[in-house]
Parts: structure tokens; sequence; C-alpha cells
């Protein structure tokens, strides 16, 4: 099933790293308590993902 990018909520953590483009972005179904429990949908780890994401969006 493929999912609606307009619905989701996501979470950022952030903390010290081993390199600077090293992030972490999680992606939950959206939810109207904006809530981000359970496991994700997506996680993006870096800059490369994170426009690779992007893309597949367009």
């Amino acid at each position: 099933m493929e999912k609606d990018h307009d619905n989701y909520v996501f979470s950022m953590n952030v903390g010290e790293s081993l390199t600077v483009d090293d992030f972490n972005v999680e992606f939950f179904e959206y939810n109207q308590e904006l809530y981000c429990e359970g496991n994700p949908i997506r996680v993006v780890k870096n800059f490369d993902e994170l426009i690779n994401l992007l893309d597949e969006w367009e």
C-alpha cells in the first residue's frame, strides 16, 4: 500500500553523532494528536536519504 506523504508526522533526534551529516528523522502515520508512537513508517539517517525521499515525493 502506497502512503500519502502529506499524511505523515515526524520526530527528530538531536545529539552527538559520528559525523555532522548523520541525523535521525522518523516518519509516522499522521494522527490528530501528532503523536510519534510505535514503529516509524520510514527512517531517514542522512542527507542522501532525505534527498531521495524528497525526490520520491515529487
